[in-house]
């Protein structure tokens, strides 16, 4: 059997005591750099992160703040109340579209209690992929325009906006519910129907809509024609929303 001499044994404890030590040392201060390392990155990817959402905040914010391209009121619009009125509710509509409907009721009720200082105006943005009539529709109510004027033209699209409601209105159904309306001639309106002579008039509404970034119905905006400002509205919005907006563009 070997014998190791004290004074060795003694160094080699030592000396294993040491590496312990400077081994464990050097293991906490690579445990330390990462757990630092890690949390440089976590803060730098937040900072990161803020920053981008801030940015995209920014760019909202920026793109909310454009005002619209939206032709100005004018005479040759369709207007329901006090054509004098300062404000102007102008809505692009679809006579197929369900919150259109929903959102007649309430334009029109909301300009009966405006005192005559709000006017509706009606513009035409029929959704050919989603209502195929639509368009024919939009077209039977400027027939019945160009025949009688604005009063029947509301009239008539009051009773579009019912029949939709119920089912599918078709050119035949259309000629029937102008045959209802007094002083129609019927002849002329079917005429008018059958060879798209609105259909004119119909386009260049769809394209003052584009032009205003309308992409859905109802497409609504206030517009004080005094001051030239306008709000955007958010659709199929209730008489609550729709009278802060107009008292506030009024101001």
């Amino acid at each position: 059997m070997i014998k190791i001499n004290e004074t060795f044994k003694n160094q080699i404890v030592s000396s294993f005591k040491g590496n312990f030590v400077i081994a464990l040392f050097i293991s906490l201060i690579t445990v330390l750099a990462f757990f630092v390392g890690s949390l440089s990155t976590k803060v730098s990817m937040y900072q990161d992160g803020v920053l981008s959402a801030n940015t995209k905040n920014a760019e909202n914010t920026d793109t909310a703040k454009v005002k619209p391209d939206l032709a100005k009121p004018s005479d040759k619009d369709h207007t329901y109340g006090n054509k004098n009125a300062n404000v102007a509710l102008v809505v692009y509509t679809d006579f197929t579209c369900p919150y259109c409907r929903t959102f007649h009721e309430t334009a029109t009720a909301f300009i009966d209690q405006s005192q005559d200082k709000v006017k509706l105006v009606i513009r035409h943005f029929p959704l050919a992929q989603l209502h195929p009539n639509a368009w024919k529709q939009a077209q039977a109510s400027e027939c019945v325009f160009k025949q009688l004027g604005d009063e029947k033209f509301f009239e008539y699209i009051e009773k579009v906006f019912t029949a939709t409601g119920k089912g599918n209105v078709d050119s035949a159904s259309l000629k029937t519910l102008a045959s209802e309306m007094s002083g129609i001639d019927q002849t002329a309106f079917d005429s008018c129907l059958d060879n798209d002579d609105t259909k004119g008039v119909i386009t260049a509404d769809y394209q003052t809509g584009q032009k205003a970034g309308v992409n859905g119905t109802p497409g609504d905006f206030l517009y004080n024609v005094k001051t030239g400002d306008i709000t955007k509205l958010g659709g199929n919005v209730g008489a609550e929303a729709l009278k802060a907006a107009s008292d506030a563009i009024a101001k």
